[in-house]
């Protein structure tokens, strides 16, 4: 699983939490660093949890990279922003359902089981 944050004690949070679940969790502070981070893995990545308004290249852009790269990605958008404002201006998939800031400590590990289970169901 890895988890492109620009807010660091946010990423700290959502991998504490991730961990704790039982997921293997690599962190990114940015998508670009994510990008050759990802690049690097051996294996599977199941799983980006990324959030999507940052600096520099924002999460739906990270994903299409990554994705052409993995076929069978999932993700899991974080934000801090309702449906309305920036969140609605992004190109999300219309499935994609943002786990929105703030959020509680259970919260990333719930979501991000329901991303993979609901990839099972459906196929890649």
């Amino acid at each position: 699983m890895l988890v492109v944050e620009d807010e660091p004690q946010l990423r700290g949070l959502m991998r504490e939490a991730l961990a704790r679940a039982g997921y293997r969790v690599i962190e990114s502070p940015n998508g670009h660093d994510a990008l050759e981070i990802a690049d690097l893995l051996p294996g599977g990545l199941e799983l980006l949890v990324t959030d999507v308004v940052m600096p520099g290249m924002e999460g739906p852009d990270v994903m299409a990279r990554l994705r052409a790269l993995r076929p069978g990605l999932r993700v899991l958008y974080v934000s801090g922003y309702p449906g309305s404002g920036p969140l609605r201006d992004r190109a999300l998939p219309p499935e994609a359902s943002p786990l929105l800031k703030p959020f509680t400590m259970d919260a990333p590990a719930r979501r991000g089981r329901e991303v993979l289970d609901s990839a099972a169901r459906v196929g890649p």
